[in-house]
């Protein structure tokens, strides 16, 4: 795509030089294409990471994570369908109450936009209570109530709930990750890193292997001495 890109942008250069003083040159297809090939290589990209992820699942935190959305994935598309309603109905209402008079309920999508955007703080709060004071205040605290404390409690409390799950799983099989661990005594042994206890080791089988060869060597020094001490008698 990215040679598409650059073999149409080469024509349209070459077309511009040749045209004379006035002439249009369509640029749209170019415009087109370049927006398009924006948006492809912007999923690519988060998919890539969404892989990265997906390669670390051998450490134990990011385990957990990936397998807590994988145990809470019927609880969150239920959840997905409710809040999807919710906010389909609170953008519908939106439309319907302060669409003739604010730029940001205009138009469905837009009121829908603009309840995404409520969900992250950015409250209008005085631009629709100076519409209508009944309905602005109607539509404001039910859509905080139930939309950005309901709903966003009960996400939070799926997630915290599958964690604990997960946690306690983990804890119960004690199951050890092996390629993490292998790695890391790699890196340590190679560091140099927390090696005292295998030094003392080490130093305490040599003390051992020392005293066992003294021992050994004293036998065979008193073992001709007795002989000897014997034929004499």
């Amino acid at each position: 795509m990215y040679g598409t890109k650059k073999t149409l942008t080469r024509l349209a250069i070459r077309s511009l030089r040749k045209t004379e003083m006035g002439e249009f040159v369509n640029f749209n297809a170019i415009g087109s294409f370049d927006e398009v090939y924006s948006y492809i290589v912007a999923l690519v990209t988060f998919f890539t990471m969404l892989k990265f992820l997906k390669l670390l699942r051998f450490n134990k935190r990011i385990g957990m994570l990936s397998q807590s959305l994988s145990y809470a994935r019927q609880d969150l598309n239920s959840f997905a369908v409710v809040f999807a309603i919710f906010m389909i109905a609170y953008a519908h209402m939106g439309f319907g109450l302060f669409g003739r008079s604010l730029q940001s309920y205009k138009s469905f999508f837009t009121a829908l936009t603009t309840c995404f955007r409520m969900l992250l703080g950015e409250i209008n709060a005085p631009d629709m209570l100076a519409v209508s004071r009944v309905y602005g205040s109607f539509y404001f605290l039910s859509f905080i109530t139930l939309v950005f404390i309901a709903l966003l409690s009960i996400f939070l409390t799926i997630l915290n709930d599958s964690f604990a799950h997960v946690k306690r799983e983990l804890a119960a099989s004690q199951q050890k990750n092996e390629m993490m661990d292998f790695m890391w005594s790699a890196f340590r042994k190679v560091a140099g890193i927390n090696n005292k206890k295998t030094a003392e080791d080490n130093d305490e089988i040599m003390k051992n292997n020392i005293t066992t060869m003294l021992d050994s060597m004293n036998k065979n020094s008193d073992a001709p001495l007795a002989k000897f001490d014997a034929e004499d008698l």
